[in-house]
């Protein structure tokens, strides 16, 4: 394959699914207004007819694919941090997207946590795809569930068909407080494997991650039913909040329909939020698609019952926002040969590299301690702010009752006026009914009067004629 200009062919001599034209159109991102990407039109750019994409300062390059699966800009940290495993977002898959989006959910809507880097490590790996043709340069890296691990059998696509054509470029707004965003796009045409894909844990972390794993086992059979995953993306769709976004507080502190980190004020019908939930499925119409798990996700009206005792576990983030390039791994390995690693005894050398990469990455305890009070703070603020609405609540039902009674006062007043103006008019009508009686009975009596003196004098008449007076 030629060298294509502004793409580096150091890596591969052959690859595939290279970038092409985007097909998208002023159609799609009047759709994607309505709920994931920004109304303003300053915040997005089409590419036009260029094949390779050249986002302007300040934006990034953004699949309507993702948007679906929950992502939208800012991005949230904990994706933002695993980009640094040396990724470009636009080579990771649509599944991936939504693997994390899954992740997030089950972490801050049922397990009352923050998304936890080591649990993540325990679940999935980095693999990189290869086909027939050689790796793919668009979503040619992917996160994949380990086959050892017993977690959700979300019935995803085996592949999102056209998915890479549906490109454009989006501004990706700096937060405050944070020093970086997304990675600055980089033309390149394949991700070079590095030994942290293998997400390697410490006995330490493992211990962590393992009691946090056991918690995803308990939610998954609660109530005697196995949950597919499903139910979980219905969560964040139905609550219309994108879990890969960098929102202002995490989905256990969900308010309801007024709440600030929805993407969108309209709410989903059943029949809708089905639709949405098959969209991201390989289901069919014909399949039964379950939306509700038998443990309702937590919210600000169900809050976890404690306050959460792991601390904050974030991917490591360089400060100078590049990915560390101590371990690049040169093999390609199989998904394998990546689990043998893990369980393979290794070489004392090997051993102390790995030891000091997972040193490396170790969150700050210090910082972890303070992190989990100010979690615990957040929670008793939250009550707080509950008990307070409720409060306010019982007091504004006090007022509306108040109002309710004095306004039925008022009614009963109208009604009685009413009855008392119709009882009177239903005596002037009779009165003058009565009246209206009398003058016709007069009427009648004078033509009586007036008919007898014609009779008696037509009587007299004749008489007279008869005896000829």
């Amino acid at each position: 394959m030629g060298k294509k200009k502004g793409a580096s062919t150091s890596d591969a001599a052959k690859v595939s699914r290279d970038w092409s034209a985007s097909a998208i159109s002023n159609r799609d991102i009047n759709k994607l207004r309505l709920g994931f990407i920004s109304a303003s039109e300053d915040d997005i750019r089409l590419p036009g007819a260029v094949s390779r994409p050249k986002p302007p300062k300040g934006f990034t390059v953004m699949f309507v694919a993702f948007l679906f699966r929950g992502l939208s800009l800012p991005a949230h940290k904990f994706l933002r941090s695993l980009l640094f495993y040396g990724i470009q977002l636009w080579q990771l898959t649509p599944n991936s997207i939504l693997h994390l989006s899954i992740f997030i959910t089950v972490c801050e809507a049922f397990l009352g946590i923050d998304p936890h880097w080591g649990l993540w490590r325990k679940i999935f790996y980095v693999k990189r795809h290869n086909d027939s043709n050689g790796p793919p340069v668009v979503g040619g890296v992917g996160f994949v569930v380990r086959k050892e691990v017993d977690y959700f059998n979300y019935p995803m696509k085996e592949s999102v068909q056209g998915w890479r054509n549906k490109w454009f470029y989006l501004r990706d707004p700096l937060v405050p407080g944070r020093r970086s965003n997304l990675p600055p796009f980089e033309d390149k045409l394949i991700a070079k494997p590095k030994k942290s894909w293998q997400n390697v844990l410490s006995p330490e972390e493992r211990a962590t991650a393992d009691r946090l794993f056991e918690q995803v086992v308990t939610l998954k059979n609660t109530g005697g039913l196995t949950m597919c995953g499903t139910e979980v993306v219905s969560v964040f769709l139905q609550r219309r909040v994108q879990p890969l976004m960098s929102r202002p507080h995490q989905l256990w502190l969900y308010t309801g329909k007024d709440d600030g980190s929805r993407v969108s004020s309209a709410d989903l019908s059943a029949e809708d939020l089905r639709d949405e939930v098959r969209r991201l499925t390989c289901l069919s119409m014909r399949d039964n698609i379950v939306l509700t798990s038998a443990r309702p996700p937590y919210d600000s009206d169900h809050l976890p019952s404690e306050a959460p005792t792991v601390a904050q576990c974030y991917p490591p983030t360089p400060e100078s926002g590049v990915e560390l390039e101590d371990d690049d791994d040169d093999s390609e390995g199989t998904e394998d040969a990546q689990h043998a690693l893990e369980d393979s005894d290794v070489q004392e050398e090997e051993a102390a590299e790995d030891d000091a990469f997972v040193r490396s990455r170790r969150p700050d305890l210090r910082h972890n301690r303070c992190c989990g009070g100010v979690r615990r703070l957040e929670a008793e603020n939250s009550q707080l702010r509950k008990t307070i609405r409720s409060s306010a609540d019982q007091v504004l039902e006090a007022n509306r009752l108040a109002t309710d009674a004095k306004n039925e006062n008022a009614l009963l007043k109208e009604e009685v006026k009413r009855l008392k103006q119709q009882m009177k008019d239903q005596q002037d009508a009779r009165r003058a009914a009565a009246v209206a009686v009398d003058k016709k009975e007069g009427v009648l009596r004078e033509s009586i009067k007036d008919l007898l003196g014609k009779i008696h004098d037509s009587q007299f008449s004749s008489w007279c004629s008869f005896t000829g007076h």
